[in-house]
């Protein structure tokens, strides 16, 4: 891929992801945190798709998962245990809301209080990842 392509399309991952946080900050405080889980695994999920684009200079595999996406970019060695914690809720809730009797649950698991926490975890981790592209 070319250069200047790759740097187009890093670009295009980035900036939705950062529309991807500030949605999900909104659904944060109009207390919709199922969805606000949902985008901020896609918010993670597209900065990691820019990580893959930027090592690899190919297309990041269609997939969702954070920890695979994390382990195909070898980052799963710099991940501290909350960070892979945080990979893993994120994608559960990510695929769990698609599924009515799985909907449900999480739902009753999501009270404001967790979802304060996950969301600044993301910040956190977003901030983490975006530095990782800088060097």
């Amino acid at each position: 891929m070319e250069k200047r392509s790759l740097e187009n399309k890093i670009s295009i991952w980035l900036e939705i992801s950062r529309d991807d946080i500030e949605t999900a900050k909104a659904c944060f405080e109009t207390k919709r945190y199922l969805w606000m889980m949902v985008i901020c695994q896609q918010a993670i999920e597209k900065v990691l798709k820019a990580l893959y684009i930027n090592k690899n200079q190919i297309t990041p595999p269609k997939a969702h998962d954070l920890v695979f996406l994390a382990e195909k970019i070898e980052l799963l060695k710099e991940c501290s245990n909350e960070t892979l914690k945080l990979f893993d809720i994120l994608t559960e809730y990510y695929f769990g809301t698609r599924y009515p009797d799985k909907r449900i649950k999480l739902g009753k698991e999501c009270s404001s209080e967790f979802a304060e926490i996950i969301l600044n975890q993301t910040k956190e981790v977003l901030t983490w990842l975006l530095e990782k592209l800088k060097k």
